[in-house]
C-alpha cells in the first residue's frame, strides 16, 4: 500500500535563547486575525461562556509514536499562557518513532489546542504511515466516545479505489455524536493536483494562504499561497454541495483555507525522538489548517450543544452548511486565489483534459464570530478587543518583568523589541514565559542552586551543563534534587542528624524540629535513602506553599490570599500547574498590569 506524508512545511529553526520573540504568529495573534479571540456563547441562564471548545473532543490522526508529546505541549502552553488540556495519547506504533512525524504531531496538537483550548484531545498514533495503518488509526479515532472532529494532516496520490473508503472511514458511526473529518489539501500547489484523503467528498479539505496583519494581530488581508494544494479528483464524483461553485462533474479541492505560507507561519515546539533535543521553529503548510479548522468545528459544536442541538456530521451537515455560506461575510475573501487546472482521467501531470478555473483557497478563510454565529443556533456574542497598552505602560511592564525574572533592566534592543511586541498584541504573560524559558534565566537558577545547596559557585562546565539540562526539560526541583543528593552534599553532611537538619534548611528554609529530625533518622535507618528524603521534602505541600508565596511577593508585592494558596496548591499537587505557569499567570493578571500603570 502507498505511504502517506505529513504536510508540515518547516523552512527554518532557531534556538529560543538567540532571540526575544519568535518569528511566527502566536495563538493570540492568529485568533485575533481570524476573529476567534473574543467570541462567547450565551447559556440558558443568560450568562456568557467562552467559545473555546469546552465539552468537545478533537481527535488527531498521525503516524508513529511521539514520546515527548506531553512535555512539548506543556512547553507550548507555558509560553502562551494556555491551560494544559485533557490529552489521551493512543499509541498503536509501539516504540516506532520518526522525527518528521513528531514535528507533524506537535504542530497538530499544539494548534488544535491553541484554537480551542477548552477541548479535550485524543491523539491516535498509527503503526506506520502506510494506508492501512493510517486508516486503522482513523477507525480508532471515529469510534472514540465524544469525538466531534478528526484532523488528518497527511495525504498523497489518489487511489483508484479510494471511494470505497469513504463510507467505511469518513462517516459518523451509528449511535455516535456527529463527526467532521478534516484534512490538508497538500503543499504542492496546482501542479500536484488533488490529493487523497482531501479528495473524499466526506472530508473537509483545507488549503493555505499568506496572512498579513497589523497592530495587535488585526486582520488586513490574505492572498493565496502558491503551495496550497488544488485540483480535480480523478475518481470522486462532484458532491451536491459544490454545485454552485464548480461544474467539472468531479470533486474539487480545497473547500476552505487557513494560514499556510511558512513565511507567515506559526510557532511550534518539538523534541526530536531520535536525539531528545527540543527546539522552537516557525511552521507552515496546509497541515496547520487541518487542526485549526478542527478547533473551529469543536467551537461550533460547543455552541450547538449549548443550544440543545447535537454536533454536526461532516458530509451531510458541516460541509454543505459551509458551502451555503460561500460569498457571505462568514468568510474572508482571499486575493489571487484563481488558478487554471486540468481535469484528469489518468496521470494528472500528463493529462490533456479540459482546463478549468478553481480557487486554490476554496470558499475562503474563517471570519470568526460571524461564521460561528451562522453555523450555530446559539446566541453568539463578540467582544471588541481591548486596545493595546500605551508605550509608557508597555515599557513599564517590560522593565518590571526583566527586574523580576532576570534581576536586571532590559538592554535598549531587548526593551524596544519587547515593547513593540506588546503593542502588536503579544500578551504580557507570553513575554514573561519567554524570559522564564531563556538561557539567561536558567543560568541564574543554576548559580543560585549551587550557592544555596553546595555553598559555592558553579564552575563554567557545571554552569553550561546545568543550563543545557534545563533547556532540555530539567526543572528547578530536579536541579535541587541532583545537588542535594550528590556525593559532594553528602560529604559535607556526613552524619544523618547533620544531613536532615541541613536538608530542612535548604529545602524548606527553616530549622527542623527535634521530632522531625528523630523521625527522619528512624526512616533512614529503616531503609529510606537520603535521596528519597530530599525528593519528599521538595514535593511537600510546605515547599510548594513557599514557592507560591515567593511568586506572589515577586510579581504582586504581597502575600497570596488563603483561597489562592489552596487553589494553587491543589493544581501543583495534580501536576496541572508549575512554578513557571503560576509566574506567567501572575504576570498576566490585571493586578500586575495595574502595579506598573
Amino acid at each position: 500500500m502507498p505511504r502517506y506524508s505529513p504536510l508540515r512545511y518547516k523552512p527554518a529553526m532557531e534556538g529560543l535563547e538567540e532571540r526575544l520573540v519568535l518569528s511566527g504568529y502566536s495563538p493570540a495573534q492568529i485568533k485575533t486575525a481570524y476573529g476567534l479571540s473574543a467570541v462567547g456563547f450565551k447559556t440558558s441562564n443568560g450568562s456568557v461562556v467562552a467559545a473555546d471548545g469546552t465539552g468537545e473532543t478533537i481527535a488527531i490522526v498521525v503516524a508513529f509514536h511521539d514520546p515527548y508529546l506531553v512535555s512539548d505541549l506543556h512547553t507550548f502552553d507555558v509560553r502562551y499562557n494556555l491551560p494544559d488540556p485533557v490529552l489521551n495519547q493512543i499509541n498503536l506504533a509501539g516504540n516506532a518513532t520518526d522525527d518528521g512525524w513528531a514535528g507533524e504531531e506537535t504542530l497538530d496538537v499544539e494548534w488544535a489546542h491553541a484554537i480551542a483550548p477548552g477541548a479535550k484531545l485524543v491523539v491516535v498514533e498509527a503503526a506506520s504511515d502506510n494506508t492501512n495503518d493510517l486508516l486503522a488509526a482513523v477507525a480508532v479515532a471515529r469510534n472514540t466516545a465524544g469525538v466531534v472532529a478528526v484532523s488528518m494532516s497527511w495525504g498523497g496520490p489518489e487511489l483508484a479505489n479510494e471511494s470505497s473508503y469513504d463510507s467505511t472511514y469518513f462517516t459518523t458511526p451509528a449511535g455516535h455524536t456527529g463527526i467532521t473529518f478534516i484534512t490538508a489539501s497538500g503543499d504542492n500547489g496546482a501542479s500536484g493536483g488533488a490529493e487523497w484523503p482531501a479528495s473524499s467528498p466526506n472530508v473537509l479539505s483545507v488549503g493555505g494562504t499568506t496572512l498579513t496583519t497589523g497592530s495587535g494581530g488585526k486582520y488586513i488581508s490574505e492572498t493565496a499561497w502558491s503551495g496550497s494544494g488544488v485540483g480535480v479528483s480523478k475518481y470522486e464524483n462532484q458532491p451536491a454541495y459544490q454545485a454552485n461553485v464548480q461544474s467539472t462533474g468531479k470533486r474539487t479541492v480545497p473547500d476552505v483555507s487557513f494560514l499556510g505560507d511558512p513565511n507567515t507561519g506559526v510557532d511550534v515546539y518539538t523534541t526530536n525522538p531520535s536525539n531528545g533535543r527540543g527546539s522552537w521553529s516557525t511552521v507552515g503548510g496546509t497541515s496547520l489548517g487541518s487542526p485549526a479548522w478542527a478547533g473551529i468545528i469543536a467551537i461550533v459544536d460547543q455552541g450547538l450543544n449549548l443550544a440543545g442541538s447535537p454536533s454536526m456530521d461532516g458530509a451531510t451537515q458541516t460541509i454543505p452548511r459551509l458551502y451555503a455560506l460561500a460569498n457571505t461575510s462568514a468568510f474572508e475573501t482571499v486575493i489571487n486565489s484563481a488558478v487554471i487546472v486540468k481535469t484528469a482521467t489518468g496521470n494528472f501531470r500528463r493529462s490533456t483534459g479540459t482546463s478549468v478555473t478553481l480557487s486554490s483557497t476554496g470558499i475562503g478563510t474563517p471570519a470568526g464570530g460571524t461564521l460561528i454565529a451562522a453555523l450555530t443556533k446559539n446566541s453568539t456574542t463578540i467582544t471588541p478587543p481591548a486596545p493595546p497598552p500605551s508605550v509608557a505602560v508597555a515599557t513599564a511592564e517590560v522593565q518590571k518583568l526583566y527586574l523580576t525574572i532576570l534581576g536586571r533592566a532590559p538592554d535598549p534592543t531587548g526593551l524596544s523589541a519587547a515593547v513593540n511586541a506588546i503593542e502588536a498584541g503579544t500578551p504580557v504573560g507570553q513575554m514573561a514565559a519567554i524570559l522564564l524559558t531563556s538561557a539567561e534565566y536558567d543560568s541564574i537558577l543554576v548559580q543560585a542552586a549551587y550557592k544555596a545547596d553546595l555553598g559555592r559557585a558553579a564552575s563554567l562546565a557545571e554552569q553550561a551543563n546545568g543550563v543545557s539540562a534545563m533547556l532540555n526539560g530539567l526543572t528547578a526541583n530536579g536541579l535541587h534534587l541532583a545537588l542535594l543528593g550528590s556525593v559532594e552534599y553528602n560529604t559535607l553532611h556526613v552524619s544523618n542528624t547533620d544531613f536532615v537538619q541541613s536538608v530542612y534548611q535548604d529545602v524548606l528554609k527553616r530549622t527542623a524540629s527535634p521530632s522531625e529530625v528523630a523521625n527522619a533518622q528512624v526512616a533512614i535507618t529503616r531503609g529510606l535513602s537520603r535521596y528519597q528524603l530530599v525528593q519528599f521534602l521538595l514535593n511537600s505541600a510546605e515547599a510548594q506553599i513557599n514557592t507560591i508565596d515567593a511568586l506572589y511577593l515577586a510579581y504582586l508585592g504581597r502575600q497570596p490570599e488563603a483561597t489562592a494558596v489552596d487553589n494553587c496548591l491543589a493544581l501543583f499537587q495534580t501536576g496541572k500547574l508549575t512554578a513557571n505557569g503560576l509566574a506567567v499567570a501572575l504576570a498576566s493578571s490585571a493586578e500586575f498590569v495595574a502595579s506598573v500603570s
